[in-house]
């Protein structure tokens, strides 16, 4: 009994049981939940990328960095449906490009401060 009160009380932290119904829950033995339950948790833990999110105002900036899984004929197809150089897109690119480089003068310029006295 304690084990099944252990469970019940996993499932309340582990958001994935809020998405599945009542009567499916009631189908599943305590042994099949914890086998969804390490199933999906090791897939979580598999996700290997960079997730940052950055919202301003009523805009947001999402990027995503990581190895790429996909199969390289999704890859071309999804870039030839989705390119980078378009019109929607030259704001982003202008703001992107304007920090990259205010981020490269900041990194020279630390460099130079704590390494400059070297090279006189």
């Amino acid at each position: 009994m304690a084990n099944a009160e252990a469970t019940l009380a996993d499932e309340k932290s582990f958001s994935f049981w809020n998405d599945v119904s009542a009567e499916t829950m009631g189908a599943l033995s305590p042994a099949q939940r914890e086998n969804i339950e390490t199933a999906v948790k090791a897939s979580a833990a598999a996700s290997d990328h960079a997730d940052i999110k950055l919202s301003l105002g009523g805009y947001y900036i999402r990027v995503l960095a990581g190895s790429e899984r996909r199969n390289p004929d999704r890859v071309k197809s999804e870039r030839a449906e989705s390119p980078i150089f378009v019109k929607k897109n030259i704001p982003v690119l202008i703001v992107s490009g304007v920090l990259s480089l205010i981020a490269a003068f900041y990194a020279v310029a630390l460099l130079m401060k704590f390494f400059g006295p070297l090279f006189d």
